[in-house]
């Protein structure tokens, strides 16, 4: 089987699809979307608790191997592991935006 993408909505309004049969080990990216960004000012936050859990369930308890990836270019997804090694949540940070221009070009003096 192919790589697997599992999309995490973090205001958790999505549920992972089962992959039943699938035999590990399979390359899997969690996929974090950075909807919580649209109610909060942070530049770090936690994806944890009930919005990951369903996630981290599926995954898991199979031999998966995961990576974690933001949908947005000016975030970064960092998985946070507990002493086992296994993902507990995916700390979230903010790129600041000057970082994705030249500081000679123009577009730098609008961020």
């Amino acid at each position: 089987m192919s790589d697997v993408g599992f999309y995490v909505d973090t205001l958790g309004k999505t549920k992972p699809v089962t992959f039943d049969g699938v035999a590990p080990p399979v390359d899997s990216q969690l996929v974090i979307g950075t909807e919580y960004s649209e109610r909060t000012n942070k530049k770090e936050w936690l994806v944890s608790g009930d919005v990951i859990k369903p996630f981290l369930d599926q995954i898991q308890s199979r031999n998966y191997k995961i990576t974690t990836l933001a949908t947005s270019l000016t975030w970064i997804a960092t998985p946070v592991l507990d002493n086992y090694g296994q993902i507990v949540g995916v700390g979230m940070t903010k790129i600041d935006y000057k970082n994705t221009v030249n500081s000679e070009d123009n577009a730098y003096n609008f961020y």
